[in-house]
């Protein structure tokens, strides 16, 4: 019931914009839910199957293990930082919790960062979301990805706010999982596009993206060997499929009410309409690659984040684009009910 209790928590802090409250009063609501959830990692179990992966690394670093035999399997900046930790001298569980909180302030650092939306909107967005994701599933399970995901929202953040394309940022959330690299060369492959096609154009390329992955045109592609053994390898994986697709339709779902709301009201779009798009596209057309799906769909939570930012920039009046932000985290935690494991709801 621990979960239940954090949702209405969470759920009465975006109602606060429905009725109005105060920004300061928002704001105390929003810090007693991130007490909760610190409250909720202090004192969960650690079962998971990657903690005890990590833990039993970095109890070999700190016995002077060579870290170097690990690189095949784990990023380089995830090592470094185990191996900071390690001559500190502390225990894994403590590290675990250090990491956590980088998490949380990175990702706060995002939303802050965010220029755009007034009285704190877009923190209380981007944190209910994010936590709904993370926080409480996957945040000792996953912590590598956790790491690049919350750098790379920061990076994401900078670039939609300001133009400032901040390289660095982007490359460093890399070193921490591969996956951020994807999405380096995403952003700045539809960031080249952005001035160049229309809207139109934009929609052709996610339309065809969907074709040549239903399809899995891929997989007619006249490879090597050695390239193709990999890639029906990652066609092969289903250990979280059924959240990998629960997660890809729900982001796809928002992208259509998006275009929807982008065409009809004919408002000036923002880049956050091409880069959602580039995401997108690139979702639908490995769509059947169930190992690169389930890593690359977990930052469906920052881009979807922004394209409400935008819908709550076009909808007016200003209640309903509150009520809409509302129903969103709301369909967000239904999404984590149908698509978690049960026994994640009661610990």
């Amino acid at each position: 019931m621990t979960y239940f209790s954090l949702v209405f928590f969470l759920l009465l802090t975006i109602a606060s914009n429905v009725f109005y409250f105060y920004s300061s009063r928002k704001f105390f609501i929003v810090l007693i839910a991130i007490v909760l959830f610190v409250i909720v990692l202090a004192t969960r179990t650690y079962s998971q199957p990657d903690f005890n992966n990590y833990k039993a690394i970095y109890e070999s670093l700190s016995l002077g293990g060579d870290w170097l035999k690990y690189l095949a399997t784990i990023e380089i900046g995830f090592l470094l930082l185990l191996k900071m930790f390690s001559f500190i001298g502390l225990d894994y569980y403590s590290v675990s919790n250090f990491v956590f909180l980088f998490i949380c302030v990175f990702f706060s650092c995002s939303a802050i960062l965010h220029r755009n939306v007034k009285n704190g909107e877009a923190f209380l967005i981007l944190f209910l979301i994010f936590s709904s994701y993370y926080f409480y599933f996957l945040s000792l399970n996953v912590i590598r990805q956790g790491l690049a995901i919350s750098i790379f929202s920061i990076a994401y953040s900078r670039l939609i706010s300001s133009g400032n394309k901040s390289i660095f940022l982007f490359l460093l959330s890399s070193v921490f999982h591969y996956s951020a690299f994807l999405l380096f060369v995403i952003v700045f492959v539809f960031g080249r596009l952005k001035d160049k096609v229309s809207i139109s154009t934009c929609l052709v390329i996610v339309f065809v993206s969907f074709v040549f992955g239903f399809f899995d045109v891929l997989s007619s592609f006249p490879f090597p060997e050695f390239l193709n053994s990999r890639i029906q390898k990652l066609k092969g994986y289903s250990a979280s499929k059924v959240s990998s697709y629960a997660k890809l339709s729900f982001y796809f779902f928002i992208c259509i009410f998006y275009y929807i709301l982008v065409l009809s009201r004919r408002v000036r779009y923002t880049d956050i309409f091409f880069y959602s798009s580039g995401f997108l596209s690139f979702l639908l057309f490995f769509m059947h690659y169930g190992e690169l799906l389930d890593r690359l769909v977990m930052y469906s939570i920052v881009f979807s984040s922004f394209i409400f930012i935008d819908i709550y920039r076009m909808v007016k009046p200003v209640f309903l684009g509150n009520l809409i932000l509302f129903l969103y985290c709301f369909l967000s935690y239904v999404l984590v009910f149908f698509s978690s494991s049960l026994n994640g709801f009661f610990l």
